[in-house]
């Protein structure tokens, strides 16, 4: 009965031992694991993991003793599931003597798994919290700082250490709160000094004033909506305003009483001029790069028309003025003409607007045409009217392009046109012309056709000789013929020469007579004769080697 009282005490989760540590009751039952783990059966351990030795088990402690309170173990369920319990032993003392020992349990599994998902959710929670970009502070309604996460302390330049216990605003050299803390009807009840500088009035005046009172009309309805959202959904309304050219991020906190109920709003405002300044800085640049992606494709797409091969200029015209609008800024708005001697090439619906730009196209420093690109409607003002300063410097490069490709193009027909000519010449000429490839087997040395730097061919010129060789000939041998004759003059003259010398001799032993000088006369006339072929025979030397000094002999 005794015993029975003392498991009623213990909410029927408990043993109780005898002095010689023998159990006497238990419940709810022998059978339970619980039980039988804290009678030593090996399944219970420590919350770390660490087995329990038998002389540690409460129940012998108590019978050594000792009183143990809500001391934690686990013990492995069937199912192997971990049971949590918070155990509590002491000895039953009868006359100053132990006599035994009661031990109470209670399984406290779920609390314990409520902890783990407790400690899971803070270190996520405070790992999101370290981790923000954005600057995220803990305070007490004083303002006094609890903590900050990382980006906090960053910007303060402060150890968590340095920033406890300090007020938030004397961290950034102020003297006062930097909130504004109205009711749920509107009425300030505190107020920073920035807030009262924006508000041109004393804090004593603002203090109590409805805000809508201290607000234009228009940034006034929108604070009231705004501030009837917040009370009504008691949730946090974010929005923007402007107001005298600066731009205020600002955001409305309900503050609930202890029922729940929202009876005050906190609103902090924060000036983001810079930062908008910054963000529309950076998004012009990206608009500008774009713009500029644009005019490098629409350069790419004329290079790309003006360079297949076998195109004509009407085709480039037609081609390019359909793609042309694509490199402006509002292409969906923009038309084009190509004017070129008097020829137009246009885009569907082009009609000349006040929002034009144009460029000449030029060849051979002749302006013979104009590239032109038109808005249909009016559009915000840029460098050159709605135009970019890049898109004058696309459309002078355009049309610039156009001027150096119908030179290439009157070039390529200038050449055409003299190949002709000189075709129509060697077809009506009496000599044989006829041109030879490498292709064809053929290799020559002279009068090479060379493109690119290479020899693809040669040209070569055939003429009938054979009457000019023969006429060579014939006159080679009238040449040798008359070298021998001069040669046989000179022996001539000799041979003459001598006998007319005997005979001139004979007349000197002949007595002088009539006879004598007649004779003599006639010597010397032939004498003469002889002179005058020596004179001959030395001019037709000289003739002859005239003749073999220029190669005609």
């Amino acid at each position: 009965l005794k015993c029975d009282t003392l498991l009623a005490a213990i909410g029927r989760q408990g043993i109780v031992y005898d002095a010689d540590g023998g159990m006497v009751v238990a419940g709810p039952g022998e059978e339970n694991r619980i039980v039988r783990g804290l009678s030593g059966d090996g399944s219970i351990r420590y919350p770390d993991g660490g087995p329990v030795r038998s002389g540690d088990l409460p129940g012998h402690r108590a019978l050594r003793g000792e009183i143990l309170e809500s001391c934690r173990f686990v013990i492995r369920d069937r199912g192997d599931e971990d049971i949590h319990i918070a155990v509590s032993s002491s000895p039953v003392i009868t006359g100053e003597a132990v006599s035994g020992a009661v031990v109470a349990w209670q399984d406290v599994t779920g609390e314990e798994q409520a902890r783990r998902r407790m400690e899971e959710a803070n270190t996520l929670l405070e790992g999101l919290f370290e981790n923000l970009g954005d600057i995220v502070g803990i305070q007490l309604p004083d303002h006094t700082i609890v903590r900050y996460n990382r980006a906090g302390y960053e910007l303060l330049g402060m150890t968590p250490e340095e920033a406890k216990g300090r007020k938030c605003y004397e961290l950034i050299g102020r003297t006062g709160p930097c909130a504004v803390c109205l009711d749920a009807g509107g009425r300030v009840i505190d107020a920073n000094e920035t807030m009262v500088r924006r508000f041109s009035q004393d804090r004593e005046d603002v203090i109590g004033m409805n805000t809508f009172e201290l607000l234009p009309p228009d940034i006034a309805r929108v604070y009231s909506d705004r501030l009837h959202d917040a009370v009504d959904l008691g949730k946090p309304i974010r929005f923007e305003d402007i107001w005298e050219g600066r731009r205020y991020d600002t955001v409305l906190y309900p503050v609930r009483d202890a029922r729940g109920a929202v009876t005050r709003v906190a609103v902090i405002a924060r000036d983001t001029t810079e930062i908008r300044q910054a963000e529309d800085t950076l998004r012009k640049r990206t608009h500008d790069l774009n713009e500029r992606i644009k005019e490098l494709s629409a350069l790419y797409t004329v290079s790309r028309i003006i360079e297949q091969p076998g195109i004509s200029l009407d085709e480039i015209f037609c081609e390019v003025a359909r793609a042309l609008p694509s490199g402006w800024q509002y292409p969906e708005d923009a038309v084009v003409r190509i004017t070129v001697y008097g020829r137009e090439f246009e885009t569907e619906g082009f009609r000349v607007t006040p929002w034009r730009q144009a460029s000449p196209i030029v060849v051979h420093a002749e302006t013979v045409g104009q590239v032109e690109v038109c808005y249909l409607h009016d559009r915000p003002e840029e460098d050159e009217g709605p135009f970019l300063r890049e898109e004058r410097s696309l459309i002078d490069t355009i049309a610039g392009r156009f001027g150096r490709t119908m030179e290439r193009f009157q070039a390529r027909e200038c050449l055409e046109k003299s190949e002709s000519q000189f075709r129509e010449i060697t077809q009506q000429s009496f000599d044989m012309i006829y041109t030879c490839y490498h292709e064809g087997g053929i290799e020559l040395n002279e009068s090479p056709i060379i493109r690119d730097r290479s020899v693809i061919g040669v040209h070569v010129v055939g003429r009938d000789i054979t009457e000019r060789k023969q006429n060579e000939q014939l006159r080679q041998q009238v040449f040798e013929q008359i070298e021998r004759n001069i040669e046989q003059f000179a022996v001539l003259g000799d041979h003459i020469r001598q006998p007319l010398q005997v005979i001139l001799g004979m007349t000197n032993l002949l007595e002088e007579g009539v006879a004598v000088e007649r004779i003599q006369e006639q010597v010397e006339r032939i004498n003469g004769y002889i002179k005058d072929l020596d004179r001959g025979w030395i001019e037709s030397r000289q003739v002859r080697e005239f003749l073999r000094k220029h190669e005609l002999a």
